[in-house]
């Protein structure tokens, strides 16, 4: 199993959000007209079965960032696919008596506490990924900041990765991973110090630091260099493959 995958169902985002909108309007239009109903069992697939997973994956591992964040996930999109059907359904002409309700209402204590739950949840996991947003620019700028020295002019930033923490809820060190190219020879012991201190600065929370280093030889020519991640244009590098 790929950890990536896991990462990317720690917190509720848009593209989450945006597939249980899709696969509700799907489901609906799949019910009311002649195409497959099989597409439900899609929906859930794609949108639900992966968060769920994930949750179990947090239960597990005894990691409750994990599964708070995958769990305030599955509800977003839950919410998201059932408000989406119910659209789609009325866009189409389906109505039934409940939507009726606004003029007599019926409301029950139970139905207004898991209204209000459902909307603290959602709440929740606005502020949360709100905050980690938050987080991940000021991770990325001090990055940069730090690489843009002159001791680094020939260090290439190609990735930062700042696995999702849930900072409202857990208080914990951060972990950060910075892939760097180098030259060949070259080190930067002092690196990971220089981005640790920066990134504390800008954070205002402790940081672990990783840093990984892919190295290349002397600069030669590529055919396109707008695919060499922060290279400037006109500049050329090649990497060093293992054997």
């Amino acid at each position: 199993m790929s950890l990536e995958l896991v990462t990317l169902r720690m917190a509720p985002g848009f593209v989450a959000l945006l597939i249980g909108v899709a696969g509700g309007a799907a489901a609906a239009i799949g019910l009311t007209t002649n195409g497959p109903i099989s597409i439900i069992g899609v929906m859930i697939a794609a949108a639900l079965v992966p968060a769920a997973g994930v949750v179990g994956i947090g239960i597990a591992w005894s990691d409750p960032v994990l599964t708070v964040g995958a769990l305030l996930l599955l509800v977003a999109t839950l919410v998201a696919v059932n408000v989406s059907i119910v659209a789609t359904l009325l866009l189409v002409g389906y109505r039934s008596d409940a939507y009726f309700l606004m003029r007599s209402p019926t409301w029950d204590r139970t139905t207004v506490v898991a209204a209000l739950l459902v909307v603290a949840v959602l709440v929740a996991a606005v502020a949360a990924t709100g905050a980690q947003m938050r987080y991940e620019r000021d991770v990325n700028a001090g990055v940069e900041t730090v690489l843009d020295r002159p001791a680094y002019d020939r260090v290439f930033l190609t990735g930062v990765s700042t696995p999702y923490t849930n900072p409202l809820l857990f208080d914990r060190p951060h972990e950060v991973t910075v892939t760097v190219e180098r030259p060949v020879g070259r080190s930067y012991p002092e690196l990971s110090d220089r981005l640790k201190t920066e990134l504390e600065s800008r954070t205002g929370s402790p940081v672990t630091v990783r840093v990984k280093h892919v190295p290349y030889t002397s600069p030669a020519r590529v055919t396109d260099p707008s695919r060499a991640v922060g290279v400037p244009v006109g500049a050329a590098r090649e990497r060093v493959v293992p054997r």
